[in-house]
């Protein structure tokens, strides 16, 4: 997944493809260009409004915490 298919299913109104862009993150984060892009797509989804999107988020930025850039 780039960084470009990863933007857009974080931004997809369908929860199914903000869940895959979680699974794919923590895989391809550190080939992503634009961190800060990415960042932005991943607090975003920590305030999800579905409730099973929200805690993926929290795992997705603990896990890739030390790649981001703020």
């Amino acid at each position: 997944m780039d960084q470009a298919e990863f933007h857009r299913a974080a931004t997809s109104k369908d929860p199914k493809d903000r869940l895959i862009a979680f699974h794919e993150l923590n895989k391809f984060l550190k080939n992503f260009q634009d961190k800060d892009l990415a960042e932005r797509d991943l607090l975003q989804l920590a305030k999800d409004e579905d409730a099973e999107v929200r805690p993926w988020a929290a795992e997705s930025i603990s896990t890739v915490f030390g790649d981001l850039p703020n």
